[in-house]
């Protein structure tokens, strides 16, 4: 995701602390996801589409949408939180 937003700094303190709350985001989400949540989700965050998840896990493009949506939904939620 850091690649996606790009770096606007060229401090490697502000880089470093950026790098470091990132990391505690992606945990805090794997956390709170079911295992099939975090497949589908680091499928997503290397730039597979529904229908390549959907092959490579053997599931209905339903359910792969279902699991997104609840992926979305938890990711939301938890960035408000913090």
């Amino acid at each position: 995701m850091l690649d996606f937003l790009g770096d606007t700094t060229n401090e490697p303190l502000t880089s470093m602390m950026e790098q470091e709350e990132y990391e505690e985001l992606l945990e805090k989400i794997k956390n709170n996801l079911s295992s099939r949540e975090k497949e589908i989700f680091v499928y997503l965050v290397s730039g597979f589409n529904y229908h390549q998840i959907s092959n490579i896990m053997n599931a209905s493009l339903k359910q792969v949408d279902n699991a997104i949506q609840r992926i979305k939904n938890k990711v939301k939620k938890i960035i408000v939180e913090n």
